[in-house]
């Protein structure tokens, strides 16, 4: 199909495509999605505007302890734990460093060792997958990028504490110069 597109002058244009709208009951998969000027037909090797994108129902979330890897599967239609999820740890030289499927709870451990990975065998992604009912479903979690990046907003945090972490509150909130301050 075709779109318009709002252009300005040696200025990068960020344009929504109505996705919705064009595949308005689509099966979970992947797409691809790509683009190119109106004027001018671009030659099979020239360089295309491309997106890709993953229609599931699955919503992934983890977080790595010191007892392992720790994965988390619910539906993002109804926020339900998904129970039976078939997940595979995957390292960087893309070899298959464990496998699980989700409890009740829609929670899988990967043991802490597989983890602790260096060079090619570093975790790098954790797939999800569904099947029943004639359907199958798909998603995948990327662990190479930065969980969240507040860096940009002047927010650093604070840096992890070591084996002992004290907070400590007086009886009161003000004291006057020489008194005793009991904690």
């Amino acid at each position: 199909g075709e779109m318009p597109v709002k252009a300005k002058l040696n200025a990068e244009v960020v344009t929504a495509f109505p996705v919705d709208e064009v595949l308005t009951d689509p099966e979970p998969g992947i797409y691809v999605m790509t683009a190119r000027p109106e004027s001018g037909a671009a030659e099979d090797w020239d360089e295309q505007a491309t997106q890709w994108f993953i229609v599931s129902d699955i919503g992934l979330a983890s977080l790595a302890a010191e007892d392992g890897v720790h994965v988390f599967a619910r539906s993002l239609t109804s926020a339900e734990p998904l129970t039976a999820v078939r997940f595979s740890l995957i390292a960087r030289n893309n070899d298959v460093l464990g496998t699980g499927v989700s409890d009740a709870m829609g929670h899988v451990r990967f043991e802490p060792g597989l983890a602790r990975g260096q060079g090619g065998l570093e975790p790098a992604l954790i797939i999800a997958s569904l099947a029943g009912g004639g359907k199958s479903d798909f998603a995948f979690l990327d662990l190479t990028d930065p969980a969240f990046d507040l860096a940009d907003r002047g927010v650093a945090g604070r840096a992890a504490p070591g084996p002992l972490d004290v907070f400590m509150v007086p009886e009161r909130g003000v004291y006057k110069p020489g008194e005793r301050v009991r904690l």
